[in-house]
């Protein structure tokens, strides 16, 4: 893995063999979007960065002020 990559975003599909589709990342870049099997053969894509951004959203400011300490 890229070392300015050390953090990575994973899906799996449980089929036989079992794949690992790896998305390496690190702290600060943009979210991608992942698949998440459903089937071996269908899967939907997960926006996360978008339901990452809209969850925090929802912290109230006085934890967002202890988590970012």
């Amino acid at each position: 893995m890229p070392v300015e990559h050390p953090l990575t975003l994973v899906s799996y599909c449980a089929a036989k063999p079992i794949r690992a589709y790896v998305e390496p990342c690190r702290v600060g870049s943009r979210l991608t979007e992942n698949a998440l099997f459903l089937m071996t053969a269908h899967y939907i894509p997960v926006p996360l960065e978008a339901t990452y951004r809209e969850a925090w959203e929802g912290v109230p400011e006085r934890w967002r002020r202890v988590i970012m300490a």
